[in-house]
């Protein structure tokens, strides 16, 4: 693309360097402008030629369809009127207008598009398009146009394309030029629109390369066709679930339904599909139809309440059931679940109360799904009604006589209404279908059943639809990382894609032979993992970004991607479900064993699992379900979790509690699995994805079944993903003043302290396995890197360094230590966003140069909030009485936060795991700053929800508080949380201090050059050590008793530790005593790179952390001439 400059500009009737620019970029609005005036006041349109040409990625290879789209500035309508532009214009007329050059008053409205390939000599020409400013009157700001047939790319050509316009005055109406023969376009006054000298306007370009779709097989001509015949679909699809054997170790609600035991398939499917579980209840088949819930809910219908549109999808299921075995039976329903009467009845009550939700319907969400006002779009209310009643069409119809031709008609027409909003989303580009997130796949499947239903009746539109779904998934590709991670969140985002992806594949594959090449099997495989690594030990899903807090897995997302490569390609390749990772599963189950499922999408392949055997192959301890300690680290998804058993590898089945709400570990998986479990989950998701907040390092912690520290999770929608969108910091669960990180507290727009610019936007950081030395047995720790997220790629950034390890410790404790060092010579930051809506901030000058750093801890409340006299709540707790409300509070989350001392906090919490159950242990959190530093309770901070209603979120919060501002030196601080049982009333005695003098670090030196903080806990001591703003090691050196301050230190480990701690710091022993003298004047960090003699170069986060490293063996004279530079020391190599 060429966009000319003040400096480029020439042409005819332009010299070089004209100022006059016939074709210019726009940056505040990423748009090109075509065509323009010479001059500002005094300002005659330019009659040569405009032109912006565009130049794309080669043709693939099988690209049978080409289609350019382009995007029009919505803010400027059009200006294009052609070259006689005029009321009294004619053949024989010429308009007196304002121009320069020699104008074409022949010239016709409209844009030219000139279409080639790199390489080619010439242009194909296709135009004038004419009716741009009616599209964009209309709100059609994207325009698609197939190139000339006789264009003929082949693969590998690039293809070119330009946007060209030539005479088109941008106004309307005749002028008279002043005495001097002066004019200005805007002069011509008589058109309908007002003059914005903006005559075309073209955002972005693009083609679309499909191929051609091939379907092995079509579905069939007559009713119903969905998932194939009756026979087809009986046999592949119903008869499995009712031929398969009794799952041994399943119960009939298992998990948070109080069950221990697998998740039982068969009678998922069962209680779904029939209302009861054939191994466990007897048959409610025969008799009164309406003993099925569903059914009795259409058959007992007093217009009061609409049955959901699962219920529908359930009764729609049993009659086509119903109808397929008598049609097998030659008419006959004897041998059916119900006889003919009864089938008669419930299908007679489907269609009138179904009739009255026709009438009833709403099809889309409109301004509240994200649809621009006025805008009708296909979304995620429209896909309900489109795969319910495209479903309800294939059933019905089936029967003669059922519908009559007023149903058929009415349903039909509205269904291809919808349908046509579909085509349309797709052929526009709008961001519905082509962001590519959950909505995609959502909106798919409904898309797909429509397409099956009306196969034969609507070919060419279903052709298409059925081509759009396989063209638009690969975009879905993106959401999944190669390491498995759902970049959206798991609840209910890897829920819905699962679920779309699943639904989608088997549907098409059993209507055309094959499931969608886009969808990748491989992808969901990996899920699993994710998924796993994303459930909590209180059974909730980790709620980070726009995710929901869960309780318990409440479909087979999980088990459908496990046999992904089964169910989309019918590979036989083994599963990805693992024993152990089965027993963690059925450990977390929501058990409403199908009570909310819709029996249309649950896989048969499922049932190949045999979860019971997979189950009893997970050879773990009695006292450890769950297995020992386990980490997962996702570095590509910016995610990771920590587990570690509470309780010593012991053969007897722990329980906890007592009388009532006793609750045990079985041999069977059950709630009580994750009791005897802490765990850590740590979050560095990139802030530029979807659903994704401005939280890195944030952490959630559970342990003894209970939530410690928590997130807002699912709030107001982060959607502000743009480079210049600062909406999404305008909430406090959005920005990292809401979430469990460090806060700059200068970062603040708000005296009220809600909206905070301490991370800045699309910065991301990394997570990583630390290379730190741990002792043997003790799980590695885990890095965050923040420091770019935090400002260190910025001049105008706040920190240089912002780092937090993770380091699990066998008793079931984490230590969190955290690095922090400010920005050298930092300018103000200025951060402007009111032009979408969001908050700016300016930072006062001069920039401040030391900063208050606070970390933020947010807790559970479940008491209640009081209210004034309208309803409304109000900031303001009530107390919480668990007692007062039982069935209110029979699950509940609450904690207690009390600060202890400066340094401690206990975290007593209320609620245990399962129904009505005490919390069977609690938290305590010790902290520490080299700096020095204290907690502080903040109390109920609340916020508004999705929704915008007021207090509706809420959260305890206390900090951590630095005894003094940070700056160039930096900090380093470390928190231990640590798990306490019920049965211990006393806080654990830890106590932490700096043991810098002991390490031999340089008096007054830089903080993160050398820190060491010594741990005593369970009469063990643990060094820290921070070496060139990296964690060197976290290591036993010693034993301490009662967390006295008097350690036996093994002077074996302590030696070790100062050579390691002398050689990184570039010091000899013999001239120890000098270089820490010398030292002690400078509090730099190792954050640049060296470069030749006397310069340096400022490096990315990742690129200081080569230069810095962690100090072993290798590369020890870099190290040394590195810090040289940086002490201004003198050594000898």
């Amino acid at each position: 693309m060429f966009t000319c400059t003040s400096s480029s500009c020439s042409g005819p009737g332009l010299g070089e360097g004209s100022q006059a620019c016939r074709a210019q970029f726009h940056a505040s609005a990423s748009s090109i402008q075509l065509g323009g005036r010479v001059g500002t006041f005094w300002a005659p349109a330019l009659a040569t030629p405009a032109w912006a040409q565009f130049l794309f990625p080669a043709v693939p290879q099988g690209a049978s369809n080409i289609t350019m789209r382009f995007t029009m500035d919505s803010r400027y309508r059009p200006e294009l009127y052609g070259g006689n532009s005029c009321k009294n214009a004619s053949a024989g007329y010429s308009c007196t207008l304002c121009t320069r050059g020699s104008w074409d008053h022949s010239a016709e409205p409209g844009l030219w598009i000139l279409w080639s390939a790199a390489g080619r000599t010439g242009y194909l020409i296709s135009g004038p398009y004419g009716a741009l400013g009616e599209a964009f009157d209309a709100g059609e700001m994207t325009q698609t146009l197939q190139p000339p047939p006789e264009l003929d790319l082949q693969a590998g050509e690039h293809p070119v394309v330009a946007f060209m316009t030539f005479s088109q005055y941008p106004a309307y109406g005749e002028i008279v030029r002043d005495s001097s023969g002066r004019c200005s376009v805007s002069w011509s006054d008589e058109g309908e629109h007002t003059f914005k000298d903006k005559p075309f306007m073209v955002v972005d370009a693009e083609l679309i390369y499909r191929q051609a779709l091939a379907l092995p097989s079509v579905p069939p001509a007559s009713h119903p066709r969905l998932f194939g015949s009756d026979d087809a679909w009986m046999s592949q699809r119903v008869r499995p679930f009712f031929d398969a054997a009794c799952e041994p170790l399943a119960q009939g609600g298992v998990g948070w339904f109080e069950d221990a035991g697998v998740a039982d398939v068969k009678g998922h499917f069962e209680l779904s599909a029939r209302g009861f579980r054939s191994c466990h209840e007897a048959s409610k088949d025969g008799g009164d139809i309406a003993s099925y819930g569903p059914a009795g809910k259409y058959l007992d219908f007093d217009g009061s309440s609409m049955p959901s549109y699962t219920d529908g999808l359930k009764v729609l299921h049993l009659l086509r059931r119903q109808w397929a075995c008598a049609d097998t039976g030659s008419g006959s329903f004897e041998s059916c679940e119900y006889n003919g009467t009864e089938t008669e009845r419930l299908a007679q009550a489907l269609l009138q109360v179904d009739r009255v939700r026709f009438n009833t319907t709403t099809w889309t969400c409109g301004v509240s799904c994200g649809a621009a006002s006025g805008e009708t779009i296909f979304d995620l209310t429209t896909a309900e009604p489109v795969n319910y009643f495209s479903t309800w069409y294939d059933v019905l119809v089936s029967r003669s006589g059922l519908l009559d031709a007023v149903d058929v008609s009415r349903v039909s027409l509205a269904l291809k209404e919808q349908m046509g909003l579909f085509a349309s989303a797709f052929n526009t580009g709008h961001w519905s279908l082509w962001n590519g997130n959950n909505w995609t796949p959502h909106l798919c499947i409904a898309a797909m059943a429509w397409a099956v239903s009306f196969w034969h009746e609507e070919n060419e539109m279903a052709r298409e639809v059925v081509a759009m779904i396989n063209d638009i998934l690969w975009l879905h590709r993106s959401m999944f990382t190669a390491d498995g991670v759902y970049v959206e969140g798991v609840a209910m985002y890897s829920f819905m894609s699962v679920t779309g992806l699943i639904g989608i594949s088997t549907l098409q594959k059993a209507s055309f032979g094959s499931a969608p090449e886009a969808v990748d099997e491989d992808a969901l495989t990996r899920l699993v993992d994710f998924h796993l690594a994303s459930m909590s030990t209180d059974a909730y899903t980790v709620a980070f970004g726009d995710s929901h807090r869960k309780r318990g897995w409440g479909d087979f997302s999980t088990l459908q991607s496990a046999l992904a490569p089964k169910i989309v390609r019918d590979s036989e390749q083994a599963t990805a479900l693992t024993p152990c990772g089965a027993r963690e599963y059925c450990a977390a189950l929501y058990g409403s064993g199908g009570l909310y499922e819709d029996p249309w999408r649950i896989s048969p392949e499922l049932l190949s699992l045999n979860l019971t055997d997979l189950v009893l192959q997970c050879s773990v301890s009695a006292s450890q379900p769950l297995g020992g300690q386990t980490v997962r680290v996702f570095r590509d998804g910016g995610y990771a979790s920590i587990r570690t058993p509470l309780l010593a590898a012991e053969g007897s089945l722990p329980c906890f509690g007592s009388g009532q709400t006793q609750i045990c570990v079985q041999q069977s998986p059950s709630l009580a699995d994750n009791i005897p479990y802490s765990f850590l989950a740590l979050q560095a998701r990139p802030n530029s994805q979807p659903h994704s907040e401005v939280d890195f390092g944030t952490f959630i912690w559970t342990a003894w079944g209970s939530s410690l520290i928590s997130e807002y999770g699912y709030g107001t929608i982060a959607t502000a993903v743009g480079p210049w969108d600062t909406r999404r910091y305008e909430y406090i669960d959005n920005n990292p003043a809401g979430h469990n990180t460090a806060v700059v507290r200068e970062a603040f727009k708000d005296p009220e302290e809600r909206i905070n610019f301490s991370q800045l936007h699309l910065s991301a950081g990394s997570l990583v396995s630390s290379a730190t030395r741990v002792d043997s047995g003790e799980g590695e720790c885990l890095e965050l890197d923040g420091s770019v997220p935090y400002g260190a790629s910025r001049t105008d950034g706040w920190l240089d360094v912002m780092r937090r390890y993770a380091c699990p410790v066998s008793d079931g404790a984490f230590v969190l230590i955290d690095l922090f060092a400010v920005k050298r010579n930092r300018t103000s930051l200025h951060i402007y966003g009111a032009q979408y809506g969001g908050p700016n901030f300016d930072e006062a000058e001069p920039a401040s140069t030391r900063l208050h750093i606070d970390e933020y801890f947010h807790t559970e409340t479940s008491a209640p909030l009081a209210t004034d006299s309208d309803g409304n709540r109000l900031a303001e707790e009530l107390e919480f009485d668990r007692d007062s409300d039982p069935s209110a509070f029979k699950w509940c989350f609450h904690v207690d936060p009390v600060v202890l001392d400066a340094s401690a906090v206990a975290l007593y919490a209320k609620c245990g795991l399962g129904g009505f159950r005490p919390a069977d242990g609690w938290g305590f959190i010790r902290g520490f700053s080299v700096s020095g530093g204290h907690f502080v309770y903040d109390g109920l901070v609340t916020t508004v929800d999705t929704w915008k209603r007021p207090n509706w979120l809420k959260k305890r919060r206390f900090r951590f508080v630095g005894n003094s501002t940070v700056g160039v030196e930096g900090d380093v601080r470390l928190f231990v949380l640590s798990p306490v049982a019920a049965s211990q009333t006393e806080a654990p005695t830890i106590a932490l201090e700096s043991c810098a003098d002991e390490l031999g670090c340089p008096t007054n030196g830089s903080k993160l050059e050398c820190s060491c903080i010594s741990m005593c806990t369970n009469s063990v001591v643990r060094w820290a050590v921070l070496l060139l703003g990296r964690l060197h090691s976290f290591t036993n050196v010693g034993t301490c008793t009662d967390g006295s301050v008097a350690h036996s230190l093994r002077p074996e480990e302590v030696s070790a530790l100062q050579s390691e701690a002398l050689a990184a710091l570039g010091i000899s022993s013999e001239n120890q005593t000098t270089t820490t003298s010398e030292a002690s004047t400078t509090s730099n960090v190792s954050l640049t790179a060296t470069g030749s003699a006397g310069m340096t170069t400022t490096t990315d986060s990742a690129s200081a952390s080569d230069a810095a490293g962690v100090v072993g063996g290798a590369n020890l004279h870099s190290y040394h001439i590195l810090t040289c530079l940086l002490l201004q020391c003198i050594i000898l190599m």
